[in-house]
């Protein structure tokens, strides 16, 4: 569960910095393909310490209600996370 969480944080940062493709459209293509998983998590179980963040962030984070949150399994499913490995990130060269 580790590796997964690890791997979508590592998604989400690429994904987000590429101007053709936001995350947003990656989760629309991806939440509905055979093998993935998407799980929408209520603001209740993300419990972010906001005593210091600005007044514009706190507003922010209180108006959201669920996050959505997608997975592609890492155990015995070599070969479609390697696919998607290959498609969704840079190669560090």
């Amino acid at each position: 569960m580790k590796k997964v969480v690890i791997i979508l944080s590592v998604l989400a940062i690429y994904v987000s910095c590429n101007q053709q493709k936001t995350i947003q459209t990656y989760i629309v293509e991806k939440q509905d393909k055979p093998g993935f998983m998407s799980v929408d998590l209520p603001m209740s179980l993300i419990q972010l310490n906001t005593d210091k963040a600005p007044l514009d962030v706190k507003n922010t984070y209180e108006s959201i209600k669920k996050v959505n949150v997608l997975g592609l399994p890492y155990l015995n499913n070599d070969e479609a996370y390697e696919k998607e490995k290959k498609n969704n990130f840079i190669n560090p060269e």
